[in-house]
């Protein structure tokens, strides 16, 4: 900062202009700043449910429901994809209902220990 006196001349006293003190700015950037722009998301949360026991060659059904985690409401309409063991099942899919829940018939040809997963690959709605 620069200040400039005031001063008198004869009669009268002489200021410079700005009021007697002048600043100066430097130049400057600013940080970079990020939007995106897009859909929403948003999490969901998805349950898989099968009975304890079952008899090989007859149907079970493995359950569950695709819900929203900011609203818990259910999501209809979306594929949900069996997985036996770690991999998927070919052609074991299902179409959650209106509520979001789902119902998966599968049959067992051998005897063995099934674990049973999901997947719900996502979905703009």
């Amino acid at each position: 900062m620069t200040e400039q006196l005031d001063w008198f001349d004869a009669q009268n006293w002489v200021k410079p202009s700005g009021g007697g003190t002048t600043t100066t700015l430097m130049a400057a950037k600013s940080g970079t700043s990020n939007t995106v722009y897009g859909d929403t998301q948003v999490a969901t949360t998805l349950t898989c449910t099968s009975p304890a026991t079952g008899t090989v060659g007859t149907a079970i059904s493995i359950t569950g429901k695709l819900t929203r985690n900011d609203t818990g409401a259910g999501v209809a309409g979306q594929t949900i994809q069996l997985q036996v063991n770690g991999a998927d099942a070919a052609g074991k899919t299902a179409t959650t209902a209106a509520d979001g829940s789902y119902t998966i018939s599968f049959t067992e040809t051998v005897i063995r220990t099934d674990g049973f997963d999901v997947t719900f690959a996502g979905a703009t709605v």
